[in-house]
């Protein structure tokens, strides 16, 4: 079994090379949709637009300029720039508005391919193994009045079917906006991604109780609770902290979770969570106490998952 946390590196040699996720989940056998197996479902204590319109879209590109002299790490990593800077943005909608459903026409209502879903079945498939190189970046944490997420520095890679997407930033959502057989997790990442056509695939990793997870915590600590965004120099994010060990996933065509909701979105999520501790996800929902989009209705979609051997 190889370890997520055993290829992933720090500093240039992650920017040069792609990791593979191992796609290690049980098999299931039989070419069909099967039901979930228990110890793969969520854990007893869970409790018309541009693409662009996405608040974590609208900040990577805000900030574009600002970034682009930062493209990558340096190959040192024990070389950080000791200079703090903090920069404020306004917030570019009231509080929670794009996680109710609007008036309007848009595919919030109207669309058929819509995120998040409740993972109840799916068809047991030897899936690609994700390939990733994230590389280290300076800590820069966004509140944009609906989540808190953090903005990535460009250079980083995420490989899914062949194709390949750049890491823009991931956001927080708590509850977990995706369902395992009808349960949330406490807490869900969503790492987005955007390739050279516009196309884009989202990452989720869940997260249940357990341990404090030091990353998390680095970004709790930076949380800019008026609103805006909190640049760090001196404070590096290694994504390795964040990710679990096994790279088992499932795969579906879905959306943007906020509006405009566009479609078109694959979505990969995995299977294994990373854990956070109860101060933690107080810490989330003293600020957001509830930031999840509703489970829309799969429509004849299928889910596959991967299974053993992929």
């Amino acid at each position: 079994m190889i370890s997520l946390k055993k290829v992933l590196l720090s500093g240039a040699a992650i920017a040069a090379l792609t990791f593979s996720l191992p796609a290690i989940a049980a098999d299931h056998g039989a070419a069909h949709h099967d039901e979930m197996p228990a110890d793969q479902g969520a854990p007893d204590d869970h409790a018309e637009a541009p693409v662009e319109d996405h608040p974590m879209l609208q900040m990577e590109e805000e900030h574009e300029l600002s970034v682009e002299e930062h493209h990558a790490p340096s190959g040192d990593t024990t070389l950080m720039v000791t200079e703090t800077t903090t920069t404020t943005t306004t917030a570019a909608t009231p509080p929670a508005a794009r996680h109710h459903e609007v008036a309007g026409k848009n595919l919030c209502q109207s669309g058929h391919m819509q995120s998040p879903i409740n993972i109840a079945e799916y068809m047991p498939e030897s899936l690609a193994k994700l390939k990733i190189a994230y590389a280290p970046t300076k800590l820069a944490v966004v509140n944009n009045g609906d989540a808190i997420g953090v903005r990535y520095e460009p250079g980083s890679k995420f490989m899914s079917a062949d194709k390949v997407y750049d890491l823009l930033g991931f956001s927080f959502h708590s509850p977990s906006e995706h369902y395992v057989n009808g349960a949330p997790y406490p807490v869900e990442m969503q790492l987005m991604h955007r390739a050279e056509d516009g196309g884009m695939a989202a990452l989720g990793v869940m997260m249940k109780l357990g341990a404090a997870n030091p990353a998390i915590q680095k970004i709790l600590d930076n949380v800019p609770t008026s609103g805006g965004e909190t640049v760090r120099a001196d404070v590096m994010l290694d994504m390795v902290e964040l990710l679990p060990s096994q790279g088992n996933y499932y795969v579906y065509d879905g959306s943007l979770t906020m509006p405009p909701c566009t479609e078109g979105v694959k979505w990969h999520v995995l299977k294994q969570p990373i854990e956070l501790s109860l101060d933690q996800l107080h810490a989330f929902q003293m600020l957001y106490p509830m930031n999840a989009r509703s489970v829309q209705p799969l429509n004849g979609r299928i889910v596959s998952g991967s299974q053993s051997g992929s």
